[in-house]
């Protein structure tokens, strides 16, 4: 009887352990088929949060998944992947300030006929989103230096109390509660920074538009110049994130749907395992500036390196 209780109770604990740490044991399976075992089963996908500012229906997105699906099933020969409703792994079209400034630019341009006037309009719109992104940096600059100076002062304090022996405990306190309001601070100060390189993108595709119209139009007119750094960066306009709150697919932007089909098919490789390829016509490649759809010799070599198969 005791041996009973006792098989009922461990039982119950196993089972009360599985449901706690469900997430954490998804996310190990999860680690252990992507650095383990590629491509040895199928991964399942659906649609999450879905953005109705873009100009796509759900289902017109699922026809994407599918053919961006498609394309590594048939390099393989395997069902790689499969959209399976309710499947954890999520596909979410979040809609941000690069593709609103990219439906802006488009909208701009499709009511412009290539004249001096319409160079002045593109000029003005730039001009008043510049302004806003100067005070924007300026205040940031700002409050980031006030975090260094406030940090710098709490590293001093750290110092000085550990050449001592120990902080007494009041002392103590009162470092643990700035370190704490510092990571807070921190932490907002990333967001921002986060937010801000968003706009920097934004206003440099503005001034991408703006000098080719004035060299279209050969304008006698100084070029604008991008500001910060050039954000070339893999594939901004999609993101694969995998950790310990899931796996999921965030796509931010697309110009146009030869853009949307490759941004779904790099993200849908780098869920397989695959890594960036020099190749600049390659679905994998770290930019997403080919119009090319098809996989290429580059991306078939990186399955082949993931899936250790030659195809």
């Amino acid at each position: 009887m005791k041996t009973f209780i006792k098989n009922i109770l461990l039982i119950g604990l196993v089972m009360f352990l599985a449901q706690h740490f469900r997430p954490e044991i998804k996310t190990a399976i999860s680690n252990l088929r992507y650095q383990y075992f590629p491509c040895t089963q199928t991964v399942y996908y659906s649609i999450g949060s879905f953005d109705q500012r873009f100009d796509l229906t759900e289902e017109e997105l699922k026809e994407y998944l599918k053919e961006a699906e498609d394309k590594w099933d048939a390099a393989s020969g395997k069902n790689l992947l499969e959209y399976r409703e309710g499947s954890d792994f999520k596909i979410n079209m979040v809609y941000d300030k690069r593709q609103e400034t990219t439906d802006a630019l488009e909208d701009l341009g499709s009511g412009l006929d290539q004249s001096k006037a319409d160079y002045d309009v593109m000029k003005s719109a730039y001009e008043a989103k510049f302004t806003v992104y100067q005070k924007s940096r300026k205040s940031f600059e700002a409050s980031w230096a006030n975090y260094q100076k406030k940090n710098q002062e709490y590293n001093k304090q750290v110092s000085y109390w550990n050449a001592q022996g120990g902080a007494p405990e009041s002392e103590y306190d009162k470092l643990d509660a700035i370190k704490r309001e510092l990571r807070q601070e921190g932490e907002v100060l990333l967001r921002t920074q986060e937010a801000l390189n968003v706009e920097t993108n934004s206003v440099n595709k503005m001034v991408g538009e703006l000098n080719a119209l004035a060299q279209d139009l050969n304008l006698d007119v100084v070029a604008y110049n991008e500001v910060g750094s050039k954000q070339e960066s893999e594939f901004e306009e999609g993101k694969y994130y995998r950790g310990p709150e899931g796996e999921w697919i965030d796509v931010y932007q697309f110009e146009n749907l030869t853009k949307l089909r490759r941004v779904l098919a790099h993200e849908f490789g780098h869920a397989l395992g695959l890594e960036h390829v020099d190749d600049k016509d390659a679905i994998m490649y770290l930019l997403n500036t080919s119009e090319n759809e098809n996989l290429s010799a580059g991306d078939l070599e990186e399955l082949a390196r993931v899936c250790e198969k030659k195809f």
